[in-house]
C-alpha cells in the first residue's frame, strides 16, 4: 500500500538577497536570486499542493520589500513582489478547497541573510529600521495564518510603511528608500 503525505502546513521560507546597484551586481548572482526566491518558492508550493487538504495552510515568506521597489535591492524587491502577487492569486484559487495562503511580510531581522548588511554603502536606510523579533514573528504569523488572514506584517513601523506604499506613488516611496 502506497502512503501519501498529508501536509497541514507549508512554510515556504527559502530566500536570498544581493545588495548593490543593479548595473554593478553580477548577473549570475541576480539570476540565482530569481531562481531561489521565485522559482524555488513556486516549485515547492506546486510539489506540496497535491498533498494538502481542507484546513491546510501555506505560509509564504515575503518581505516588506514587496510593497514598493527598493534601490540597491531592485531584483530582491521584484522577487518579493512576485511572491506577494502569487499569494494573492493562489489564495483565491485555493479558497474553494479550504486551503489558506498567508503572505508573511518580514521587516529587518538579524539573520544570516542580513549579516554585515548594516552600515554598508547601500543600506543607509536599513541602519534606522526597527528590528523584528524573530520568535514573535514566527508565533504571530502562524496565529494569523491559522485565523485565515491573507497576510501578516509585524510592527507598527512596517504596517505604516505598507500603508504609505499602498497610498503614495512608488516614485515617491522609492526616494525614501534611496536615502
Amino acid at each position: 500500500m502506497e502512503t501519501k503525505p498529508d501536509i497541514k502546513l507549508l512554510i515556504s521560507n527559502a530566500g536570498v538577497v544581493k545588495r548593490g546597484n543593479f548595473d554593478e551586481a553580477g548577473l549570475k548572482g541576480q539570476l540565482d536570486m530569481c531562481d531561489l526566491n521565485v522559482k524555488g518558492a513556486t516549485a515547492v508550493t506546486h510539489l506540496c499542493l497535491p498533498y494538502m487538504k481542507k484546513g491546510s495552510i501555506i505560509m509564504e515568506t515575503c518581505s516588506v520589500s514587496a510593497f514598493a521597489p527598493n534601490p540597491h535591492l531592485n531584483v530582491y524587491s521584484a522577487t518579493k513582489a512576485y511572491l506577494k502577487s502569487f499569494c494573492i492569486g493562489l489564495r483565491q484559487e485555493l479558497k474553494s478547497r479550504g486551503i489558506n495562503v498567508c503572505a508573511v511580510h518580514l521587516g529587518w531581522m538579524n539573520t544570516e541573510m542580513n549579516a554585515g548588511a548594516r552600515n554598508t554603502r547601500h543600506t543607509d536606510v536599513s541602519n534606522f529600521l526597527p528590528e523584528v523579533n524573530v520568535k514573535k514573528l514566527a508565533s504571530r504569523s502562524l496565529a494569523a495564518a491559522r485565523k485565515g488572514r491573507a497576510s501578516y506584517t509585524q510592527g507598527a513601523f512596517y504596517k505604516f510603511y505598507h500603508l504609505l506604499a499602498k497610498n503614495l506613488p512608488h516614485t515617491l516611496v522609492v526616494k525614501f528608500s534611496a536615502m
